[in-house]
């Protein structure tokens, strides 16, 4: 699957490394539109704008050998993805080239309700809002 970086706003350094990726719903480049109709003619006009803020959704495991590092794990992943701080999500494509998107966490991230599920993995879903500032 891809590898996932998020970088400061600056994009200078990354501060989160997204492990085992599992599912992620990017890229996307969704341009925003306003249709105007014409009342007396059968046209309309289509005027483009910038682009549309969505919504990207990753699901990723942390892993661990027991249930103090995948908590710990969790409690580093919630102490360094700040709700509401800018970040510049980036995403490998082929050819060594990156998907760049200005994103922010606007939610907490959601996982199992019990760490002691015995694989020694927690999958984890976070949410970003993409265009957010």
């Amino acid at each position: 699957m891809s590898k996932i970086f998020l970088y400061n706003s600056a994009g200078t350094s990354v501060i989160y490394t997204f492990p085992l990726v599992q599912t992620h719903n990017g890229p996307k480049y969704l341009k925003k539109t306003t249709v105007i109709n014409n009342f007396n003619a059968s046209t309309e006009i289509i005027l483009t704008g910038g682009l549309s803020a969505w919504d990207w959704v990753v699901n990723f495991y942390i892993v661990g050998e027991n249930y103090d590092e995948i908590e710990e794990a969790l409690y580093n992943l919630n102490t360094t993805v700040v709700i509401g701080t800018p970040y510049l999500l980036k995403i490998l494509r082929n050819g060594g080239n990156y998907y760049n998107y200005k994103v922010k966490r606007l939610l907490d991230f959601e996982y199992e309700n019990s760490l002691r599920n015995g694989y020694g993995a927690l999958l984890v879903t976070g949410t970003f809002r993409v265009n957010a500032w």
